[in-house]
């Protein structure tokens, strides 16, 4: 089951309805929109290393009391893997998801072509500089993808992307699998969403809106123990959990359009 965190302003705006009729807030007033994703095509499946307790081998010789030993803590190595999901063609899928999102709210959609070889060469040198001192190290990236939009007559560009969030240092950005320890227990892994979603005026070269999405906002667990977990190889690990990884990345792009204020909360409102 995918798990969703709304905000406590729905749970208020509910509480305070006075009519029967659903009402419908407007949206962000926005339109001939492109739609730009930028996820490579690998998943991070990330087990974080714990502390399992195993007894020592002891010999007992014929006619001999050993003295029990303590019990020896093994300690286990983080785990930072990649799955290979090229096959998937995530980009396309977040694209269609946006695309319906964006039709069903009467919005107008413009394609823009870009060049993929660019995209990774800006992506490249965006993580090979160290000390950005003014704008920030995508910038480069964000130019071509505006530029491009600016020939095809958008208006606005949608670009999401990973994001590491503040205080959640240990999850890879992206969506992604990830198994945590606690103490020395190992618990059962867990599907995640750590990204951004921003909203660029083309002509204005300015973010208009903004959603962060954390992994406690969009994810889902699973029975798989962390220490089955490492039996298998990421590739094996992602497929087996594909229709929930992918019903994850509807959820955030659904949670995404709420947070920048696209689609808007219907209201539920009673009579007085």
């Amino acid at each position: 089951m995918i798990r969703v965190l709304f905000s406590s302003f729905l749970a208020a705006s509910l509480m305070l309805s006075c009519s029967s009729q659903p009402k419908k807030e407007k949206g962000l007033d926005i339109d001939k929109i492109s739609i730009v994703p930028l996820f490579e095509n690998q998943l991070p499946v990330t087990i974080i290393g714990g502390a399992t307790v195993t007894p020592p081998p002891v010999k007992k010789p014929k006619g001999k009391v050993i003295a029990k030993k303590a019990m020896r803590p093994t300690v286990l190595d983080d785990q930072n893997l990649f799955a290979d999901v090229t096959a998937w063609n995530i980009n396309d899928y977040v694209t269609k998801t946006y695309a319906a999102e964006f039709t069903a709210l009467d919005k107008k959609l413009v394609d823009v072509p870009l060049d993929a070889k660019m995209i990774d060469a800006y992506r490249n040198e965006a993580r090979g500089l160290k000390d950005i001192y003014l704008g920030d190290r995508w910038q480069n990236l964000t130019q071509y993808v505006l530029n491009e939009a600016d020939k095809q007559g958008a208006l606005y560009v949608l670009m999401v992307h990973p994001y590491t969030v503040e205080g959640f240092g240990q999850y890879k950005s992206g969506f992604g699998l990830f198994c945590p320890a606690q103490g020395r227990q190992m618990t059962a892994l867990q599907g995640y969403t750590s990204i951004r979603a921003q909203i660029y005026d083309v002509k204005a070269r300015k973010v208009t809106a903004m959603a962060t999405i954390t992994p406690v906002d969009v994810n889902f667990n699973t029975e798989l123990g962390c220490d089955q977990a490492r039996k298998m190889t990421p590739d094996e690990i992602v497929a087996k959990y594909k229709e929930q990884i992918l019903e994850m990345v509807k959820s955030s792009v659904e949670t995404s359009l709420r947070q920048t204020g696209i689609k808007p909360v219907q209201l539920e409102q009673e009579h007085n």
